[in-house]
C-alpha cells in the first residue's frame, strides 16, 4: 500500500516534439557555456543553461515554464517543417575558434 501510495504521484512526462541543444564547446571553463531547450508535446519547455563543463547543479540552472497553446501550436508548425518532430535535426558546421581562421 505505501508503495502504491508513493509511485502513484509519479507522471509520465509527454513525448519530446522539439529539442534544441549548443554549446560553445572548446573554450576554458570560464568562458564556457552550454544551452539545452526541451519542447515537451504538452506544452512544457525546459532550459537549462550550464556554466563551464558542468552539467548538472550547482553549475547549471534549471527553469520550467508552460508554453500557451497558440505559442505550442507555432512549435509544432514549425518543428513539422524544420524536422526535428521525425527527429531530422542539423548539426551546425564546426567554425575555428581564435588564430584557427589564419
Amino acid at each position: 500500500m505505501a508503495l502504491a501510495l508513493a509511485t502513484s504521484g509519479l507522471t509520465k512526462e509527454a513525448a519530446v516534439l522539439a529539442p534544441y541543444k549548443t554549446n560553445n564547446c572548446c573554450l576554458p571553463p570560464e568562458y564556457a557555456m552550454g544551452v539545452t531547450i526541451t519542447i515537451r508535446a504538452d506544452g512544457k519547455l525546459i532550459l537549462k543553461l550550464c556554466e563551464g563543463y558542468a552539467t548538472d547543479s550547482p553549475g547549471c540552472i534549471n527553469r520550467r515554464v508552460k508554453v500557451s497553446e497558440t505559442v505550442l501550436e507555432a512549435i509544432r508548425a514549425a518543428a513539422t517543417v524544420s524536422g526535428p518532430a521525425e527527429g531530422r535535426t542539423v548539426k551546425t558546421p564546426d567554425f575555428p575558434v581564435g588564430d584557427g581562421a589564419r
